[in-house]
């Protein structure tokens, strides 16, 4: 079973998430993979302050411990260095988007990369 699921605004979101795999597990579904084009919480992959919550870690085990495969694009790692280290799914799968929306932005603007310095100089 396949769950598409954007993380935007997660807290209720991985309620859901929770409950919807714990309820398909109940009723025999023996895969289940997580596609959340945005994955929450994978910032926080260390604790700044004692006692503050390491966010990557909990999160990434939350979903690891329902979903046999976790695919997301372009997570918040910093140092870390896979997502299978915040994640520790079977599968954990990071994709990057960047290379198509390098080619959307420049299909659609002349010189996409000198923009803002052009605009700079003409508005100064």
């Amino acid at each position: 079973m396949v769950v598409l699921r954007s993380l935007h605004h997660p807290n209720e979101k991985l309620v859901e998430l929770v409950l919807l795999a714990d309820a398909a597990r109940a009723l025999g579904v023996r895969h289940l993979t997580l596609v959340a084009p945005y994955l929450a919480y994978m910032r926080q992959d260390k604790a700044f302050h004692p006692g503050e919550a390491v966010s990557q870690s909990i999160v990434g085990r939350l979903l690891a411990e329902r979903f046999d495969t976790v695919l997301t694009v372009d997570p918040h790692l910093h140092r870390v260095a896979s997502l299978e280290e915040a994640v520790p799914a079977r599968r954990s799968v990071a994709l990057s988007a960047a290379r198509l929306i390098g080619a959307h932005f420049a299909a659609r603007t002349p010189r996409p990369c000198c923009w803002g310095r052009t605009r700079n100089r003409s508005s100064g």
